[in-house]
């Protein structure tokens, strides 16, 4: 089996309207410690992890090579062209720190897929593509330079011009959460909080109090 570098995204705009702000921060260190110690690189098929990473100083003590978008402000493709360049493996398997789902079983899995016929392995539910739960080749990176050259930062573009190997997520087994990120489910399940307790017609409840409460257990 193929040896494979991990590259965890860390600094993307996927929360906040772009804002890179604490709750973000504090999960994605807590994610990747999580990562590190499930894959125990150095072992197995998992030859190393690179954080990617647009500020300087954030992750250093983490433990793990943390590499810096040389592209400027152009979201995950500049992270993405980075692990991949400074991966020591020809192939990476590329996630988001903002995925608590995504864990070593699932590396595995879709690691059993590489061959050297394939350039991309990335998984694919009914509705969409998920470019940031796949594995890339290093035979991608003329693409992803030349995208990035052109204006062009979709990461799905990538999948038009190399050869690339569609895993079906209904097929896996392992359900739709792995795809899933920290921050939608937050926002959607603190607002459905908000929406049942603010309506309580209970005066001096304590209604601010339990929302404050809510907010900082999920922090």
């Amino acid at each position: 089996m193929h040896r494979i570098s991990v590259g965890v995204l860390a600094g993307g705009k996927r929360m906040s309207g772009g804002r890179n702000d604490v709750l973000r921060e504090l999960h994605n260190r807590r994610n990747i410690k999580r990562l590190a110690g499930e894959l125990a690189c150095g072992e197995g098929i998992f030859s190393e992890m690179l954080i990617s990473d647009t500020q300087n100083g954030r992750y250093e003590d983490l433990g793990q090579k943390v590499v810096y978008d040389a592209h400027g402000d152009i979201g995950p493709m500049g992270g993405l062209y980075q692990v991949i360049a400074c991966a020591a493996s020809d192939h990476v398997f590329v996630c988001a720190a903002d995925m608590p789902f995504v864990d070593r079983k699932l590396m595995e899995y879709m690691a059993g897929y590489v061959t050297d016929e394939v350039d991309c392995y990335v998984l694919a539910d009914e509705k969409r593509l998920h470019p940031l739960c796949a594995i890339y080749s290093k035979k991608v990176l003329p693409v992803v330079e030349a995208l990035i050259a052109a204006g062009r930062y979709r990461l799905s573009e990538i999948f038009h011009h190399v050869r690339t190997l569609y895993i079906r997520l209904a097929l896996t087994g392992f359900g739709k959460r792995v795809v899933r990120n920290l921050y939608v489910r937050i926002k959607n399940e603190v607002a459905e909080i908000f929406e049942v307790v603010w309506h309580l017609p209970l005066r001096r409840s304590g209604k601010s109090y339990l929302l404050v409460r809510v907010i900082n257990e999920y922090i």
